[in-house]
């Protein structure tokens, strides 16, 4: 279950990054050197990239568990050599990640080299939340829109639990 639910996320997130090296190899390609702005604006989509993805868990435990999964497997494949096939090909989870990405193994592990650094750069836009906090994530963001507190915190009233006890 674990190993599938990693294998989807990265999928995602490798076509994701591929798109993107795509468009910066278009740029470098017309511009030997990116220009600062234009670094900016790459570094700006690739923390967009990683943001476009969500992952959602029941627990803090299992959010946790899931974002090492994703940082040790994608630390695994960027150590990986294209150049001596023996050292990648015998790698199942490279080989069903290419698959059910529909790239490259070679290809996946120049990405995972960009992706765990856009991870490590953004960490804060890598999405994997637990239910209850991504819908404190919705809460805050719709707060001042319903004309609420943006600094609300979030309790449980136990006035009717607490008069149900007192009351048997």
């Amino acid at each position: 279950k674990t190993y599938r639910l990693t294998l989807e996320y990265l999928a995602l997130l490798v076509k994701r990054f591929s798109s993107l090296r795509t468009v910066s190899r278009d740029v470098s390609g017309k511009k030997q050197r990116l220009k600062t702005s234009e670094a900016n604006t790459f570094s700006e989509f690739r923390r967009l990239t990683l943001g476009s993805l969500l992952a959602v868990t029941f627990t803090n435990k299992a959010a946790d568990e899931m974002k090492q999964r994703i940082i040790t497997k994608l630390k695994e494949i960027s150590r990986l050599d294209s150049a001596d096939s023996v050292d990648y090909k015998d790698n199942t989870f490279l080989r069903d990640l290419a698959l059910k990405a529909g790239i490259s193994a070679e290809e996946i592990i120049e990405i995972a080299k960009d992706t765990i650094l856009s991870i490590f750069l953004f960490y804060s836009d890598f999405n994997v939340k637990t239910i209850d906090s991504l819908m404190s994530s919705i809460i805050k963001v719709i707060t001042p829109e319903l004309g609420l507190n943006p600094d609300y915190s979030i309790g449980i009233d136990k006035t009717e639990e607490l008069d149900k006890f007192c009351g048997e």
